[in-house]
């Protein structure tokens, strides 16, 4: 009785949980229908990304949708340094074996 009474207090546009499933909602539809109208390989990435960075408040969302921008950024750079310097086959072995 009452996990009715928390359901049916919670199918309002007021309640925050609420308006949160409906924002995830919508999101992962489209990002499932983005990635099927585009027929991208392995594109699994997508609704599990919108799924991860999505957060109940705007502020939590933009703030760690950020961070897995500027992380992967940095993430490319290191990768990029690496093979730049990595170039000779002594260094590639010894990348390969760390």
């Amino acid at each position: 009785a009452a996990t009715w009474a928390t359901l049916r207090a919670n199918l309002d546009l007021s309640s925050v949980a609420f308006r949160h499933a409906l924002r995830c909602g919508v999101c992962l539809a489209l990002a499932i229908a983005f990635q099927r109208w585009q027929q991208i390989p392995h594109g699994f990435w997508i609704p599990m990304t919108t799924a991860i960075v999505l957060k109940p408040d705007f502020g939590g969302t933009f703030s760690f949708g950020a961070l897995r921008v500027a992380g992967t950024f940095v993430g490319l750079l290191v990768a990029t340094l690496l093979a730049h310097l990595a170039m000779d086959g002594a260094s590639v072995r010894l990348a390969l074996l760390a």
